[in-house]
């Protein structure tokens, strides 16, 4: 499975995190890479992040390797959010995006690509560490809900489906 992060979107639903970008923005992105790298590792899954540019006055998009993960700056006069829906346009359902931001979600769903929040792959990467640590899966447990059944919609579906996969 191939996976296109929001680097700053994630990186901003960890408290700890979070908190270490007020005071050290690197520190905090390399904190963020380490935590994807181990869920590589155990996952197997490709990951690119995506942050906005590193260098503002880079004319073009710069790529370098962190571990096993794909890091991608957004070039100068282009947000993140711009390279993230290139990659969606490009491979529509062939990628899963990991976004919080509405407009990025909505334009990534429309290409067909399911889109997973922030939060819920946090949970994700908590629940994969949880299950290291304790060298056992973390269990889950469907709620059964009564009354008629309604079908979610395509999007939803896409989404609900690449998280159970994540």
């Amino acid at each position: 499975m191939r996976i296109i992060i929001d680097g700053y979107n994630l990186l901003r639903h960890n408290q700890g995190l979070n908190r270490l970008a007020c005071r050290d923005l690197k520190g905090a992105r390399e904190q963020l890479l380490k935590r994807l790298e181990s869920y590589r590792r155990v996952k197997g899954h490709s990951l690119e992040v995506v942050f906005d540019a590193w260098k503002g006055d880079s004319p073009r998009q710069q790529e370098e390797r962190f571990g096993g993960i794909k890091v991608i700056y957004s070039p100068s006069g282009q947000n993140a959010d711009e390279v993230i829906k290139g990659i969606a346009r490009t491979f529509g359902n062939g990628v899963v995006v990991v976004t919080s931001d509405r407009e990025v979600a909505d334009y990534a769903s429309a290409q067909g690509s399911p889109v997973i929040t922030a939060g819920e792959f946090e949970k994700k990467l908590v629940e994969v560490f949880l299950a290291k640590e304790t060298a056992g899966p973390v269990e889950s447990h469907p709620s059964k809900t009564k009354g008629p059944s309604r079908m979610l919609k395509k999007k939803d579906r896409r989404s609900r489906t690449a998280l159970r996969n994540l």
